[in-house]
């Protein structure tokens, strides 16, 4: 069963990587496959559950384990050619190691601790935490349906989107698809009704679950989340962001959408491939702030976590805190809280969430009982089957709890779904070329009237069904069961796409030429 969970895991991440699946920190692997199979089960619980008991963990920060993180960092960056890397310790409300490693950009500025970089995924928290307080404050409900407070909020299929509730956006349940949040990825709208249009948007999209039933993580829940903010606080989702937590906490080199404060710069992110990091060029705009668009630093992520870890807070109150960090009537172990991953123990509780943006790879994690949390803030994003850049991330945390470190090669069905994308086209260039000898030496008859219909199907309906079903299973169906689209590929991993493209361009081209050249009276 584990080995089919992480086929499923690996399966589900071919072109949007998420450290969800990973086994993070040696404590837990928790993948969407596997808290979706939870929700399925009927008792509530999980073979893998039954049979675990808690493991023993011991996360103080010696000088040793600082040595091993030191050393692992600059191993693992200059094996895989990351630029930039910065992590944070804190221990008993008290940073225990705070450094960067590498540069932040073509100049080669030095990453420190203070340099921000984008959070991606992890942005969800501070999404969720701003909802948190309006709810606490009184101004909306948890149990709140959305078109009581956006009166035209619809789905295609209205009836089941009118019972869409707030808590069903925060924790992921309320049926839209991971393809549908993944829509507008690509999006370059810097426009003040960004987050207004994608919600619109969402009146042509037809829900895949009645809301409340089961897990299914989509960008599209946080993007109304993030236009519900707007729309109640009258203001931008940046200033509500900056008002209600970056203010507060003082942090001063964080950011929503690259608004910077003064004398701090941001990293430049790197798309790796074939052992070089090409700089990624980032005109995305407002669309997806919400969800993955906030930039930080580590220094900034410490303080943030830590008010997580208090017993009270200011920003974060130990009420709002527990409500994030668990499922409301699931008593399974692990799942998806309000915008965090939650792994609950006898003795502990771990959450967590990663962040994947195209340049940038993110991990944070914290455990209120073991009073620690840890960032790791990259300016790389792992390649397709090359670069696997969400080692560092969980490396780091392994050394923590005192696990084996594993290696930071590539999930082996990544680097076979690699090979036979770039594979498959000098396979079609082959036949290609050796149509075309034969064609020209006069082996291969054109067809001649009266056409016979054993003689269609063998030589143009089976070969172009092949030619266009691959280009059919690259450019639609594949994205499509990952929940991206082909826009998505592009922006996530640029290599893949090439490969997809460039196969898909030779196989209909020479569907096509193939079906002219048969059908031609006249040879070559």
């Amino acid at each position: 069963m584990k080995l089919i969970m992480n086929l499923s895991s690996s399966i589900k991440t071919i072109f949007v990587r998420t450290l969800s699946a990973i086994y993070f920190c040696g404590l837990c692997s928790i993948s969407q496959a596997q808290i979706q199979n939870s929700n399925s089960n009927s008792n509530g619980n999980t073979l893998d559950e039954k049979k675990a008991e808690a493991p023993t963990i011991t996360a103080t920060i010696s000088l040793d384990k600082i040595k091993k993180i030191e050393l692992f960092i600059q191993q693992s960056m200059q094996e895989i050619d990351v630029p930039g890397v910065s992590v944070g310790i804190l221990e008993h409300g008290e940073p225990v190691f705070l450094k960067g490693f590498g540069v932040s950009n073509s100049h080669e500025n030095q990453v420190t601790s203070a340099t921000p970089f984008k959070l991606g995924s992890v942005s969800k928290s501070f999404t969720a935490l701003a909802m948190m307080q309006l709810i606490k404050e009184g101004r909306v409900d948890l149990d709140t349906p959305i078109v009581n407070i956006i009166h035209w909020f619809k789905s295609k299929n209205k009836e089941v989107s009118d019972l869409i509730l707030v808590k069903h956006l925060l924790s992921h349940k309320s049926g839209f698809s991971t393809i549908t949040g993944n829509r507008n990825q690509h999006s370059e709208d810097n426009s003040s009704d960004a987050l207004k249009t994608a919600v619109l948007e969402l009146s042509s999209i037809k829900l895949v679950n009645n809301p409340g039933v089961s897990y299914l993580y989509s960008n599209a829940n946080y993007q109304v989340l993030g236009y519900l903010l707007e729309f109640l606080e009258d203001s931008s989702y940046e200033d509500v962001i900056s008002k209600r937590i970056l203010n507060p906490l003082n942090m001063k080199n964080t950011a929503v959408h690259k608004q910077i404060q003064e004398g701090s710069s941001l990293t430049q992110g790197y798309q790796l491939a074939f052992g070089t990091a090409k700089e990624f060029k980032d005109k995305l705009g407002r669309t997806t702030i919400a969800q993955g668009g906030i930039y930080s630093s580590a220094e900034d992520m410490l303080k943030y976590l830590g008010h997580y870890l208090k017993h009270d807070s200011p920003v974060i109150s130990a009420q709002i805190r527990d409500q994030m960090i668990s499922s409301e009537g699931d008593d399974n172990p692990y799942g998806y809280g309000f915008g965090w991953y939650y792994y609950h123990q006898k003795d502990y509780r771990m959450i967590y969430h990663s962040g994947v943006s195209a340049g940038y790879e993110t991990g944070v994690l914290f455990s209120p009982e073991l009073d620690i949390a840890i960032v790791v803030l990259i300016n790389a994003s792992s390649g397709f089957g090359l670069n696997n850049v969400s080692g560092i991330v969980s490396g780091v945390s392994r050394i923590v709890f005192g696990d084996p470190l594993g290696n930071l090669d590539d999930p082996l069905l990544e680097q076979i779904i690699l090979g036979l994308i770039f594979l498959i086209p000098l396979l079609i260039l082959f036949f290609v070329i050796r149509f075309i000898k034969k064609y020209s030496k006069g082996n291969y008859s054109p067809l001649m009237k009266p056409y016979r219909t054993f003689e269609i199907l063998l030589r143009i309906v089976l070969p172009s069904t092949l030619l266009l079903g691959i280009s059919f299973l690259l450019l639609i169906l594949l994205p499509k069961l990952n929940g991206a689209t082909i826009e998505t590929v592009k922006l996530f991993q640029p290599l893949v796409y090439l490969g997809i493209i460039t196969c898909s361009v030779i196989a209909i081209g020479w569907c096509l030429i193939r079906i002219i050249l048969i059908f031609r009276l006249r040879q070559i």
